[in-house]
């Protein structure tokens, strides 16, 4: 497979820049809290003081979160080549990669603002190849569209699952064991001359790994190689 390491697709040094802005974002929240402490003198004996003070952390837990949203979609912003592809060609191309009870490797739904991809755990033969490879986590990627700047923003989801034995014809079964996260998760970049989707159509079901960059890359590139540009966000 012939792969392309495009300058401007440098998603190491993006990455990089993105938590190095976090840990400068917090850094300057404590430095300021320091210094209101300091400035205002204030110790363990002034219940009042810190009473007012309590929602100061709270608001720090409340707008990492939205900067992380904002830094991530312009650090990790991605521009695509070419005329971009009508949203609903794109897609129909995407919805027909499976369905979630198809025998495709991944099930793709469509919802209010976008595509809701993950592997097709809901199918037994696919089950057995997640159970075989100890696949404790199941990965789920949202793609929201944007028609109107041709930007497909990319939104990662992970839930933790536990196996049991099952009886009968159900044979291996899984159930959510209440870990959920929502992040973004480091992703290299190259841009590539093949299909990206047929990855998902040629290979052997033993030949998956089933990790997030295997589901998550080759939907990168096809957006990128039909025009979209890519960024990653929390919603």
């Amino acid at each position: 497979m012939e792969t392309e390491e495009i300058p401007s697709f440098h998603s190491a040094l993006r990455f990089f820049l993105l938590f190095i802005s976090v840990f400068v974002f917090v850094g300057v929240w404590a430095l300021l809290l320091l210094m209101l402490f300091v400035g205002l003198g204030i110790d363990a004996g002034d219940e009042e003081i810190l009473f007012f003070l309590i929602p100061l952390p709270v608001l720090l837990l409340v707008s990492l979160p939205l900067f992380l949203d904002f830094a991530a979609k312009h650090l990790l912003f991605f521009s695509g080549r070419g005329k971009p592809e009508a949203e609903q060609k794109i897609k129909q191309t995407l919805l027909g990669l499976g369905g979630s009870g198809s025998e495709s490797v991944l099930t793709v739904v469509e919802r209010k603002k976008g595509l809701s991809l993950q592997w097709n755990f809901q199918n037994e033969t696919w089950k057995s190849l997640l159970f075989q490879h100890r696949v404790h986590s199941l990965y789920a990627l949202r793609i929201r569209f944007d028609e109107r700047s041709h930007t497909a923003t990319f939104v990662e989801q992970q839930r933790s699952i536990s196996w049991s034995a099952g009886l009968g014809k159900g044979g291996m079964q899984f159930k959510f064991s209440g870990f959920w996260f929502r992040g973004i998760s480091y992703t290299k970049i190259s841009f590539w001359s093949m299909d990206p989707l047929s990855l998902f159509r040629a290979r052997k079901p033993e030949s998956f790994s089933f990790s997030s960059e295997e589901l998550k890359v080759p939907m990168i590139v096809f957006l990128l190689q039909n025009g979209w540009n890519v960024r990653f966000g929390l919603w």
